[in-house]
C-alpha cells in the first residue's frame, strides 16, 4: 500500500501582535517529512510505501495575510498527477 503524507500547519492566536507571512514557515519535502510526523517506523512494520509531499509550519503568530498557497500535484510531488487549476 502507499500512502501519500504531508503537513500544513499553522497556529494563528489573537494575543500575538505579529501576523503570520509566508516566509514564517519552515518547509521540509522528502523523506525528512515520515520523520518529523513521526510515522517511519510504524509504515515500516505494516509493509506501507510513505509518498513524502509537503510539510509547512509556523509557530504562533498573529493572522494570516497571505492569500493563498497554490501549489500543483506536480509541485508537491515530482511524477503525481492531478488537477491543474
Amino acid at each position: 500500500m502507499k500512502i501519500l503524507i504531508g503537513a500544513l500547519l499553522a497556529e494563528s492566536n489573537a494575543y500575538v501582535k505579529q501576523d503570520c507571512e509566508i516566509q514564517d514557515f519552515t518547509i521540509l519535502k522528502g523523506p525528512g517529512i515520515a520523520d518529523k510526523l513521526v510515522i517511519s517506523e510504524l509504515a515500516r512494520e505494516n509493509d506501507v510505501e510513505l509518498i513524502p509531499s509537503l510539510h509547512a509550519s509556523c509557530m504562533a503568530a498573529g493572522g494570516c495575510r497571505f492569500r493563498y498557497v497554490r501549489l500543483s500535484a506536480e509541485e508537491v510531488h515530482p511524477g503525481c498527477q492531478g488537477t491543474r487549476t
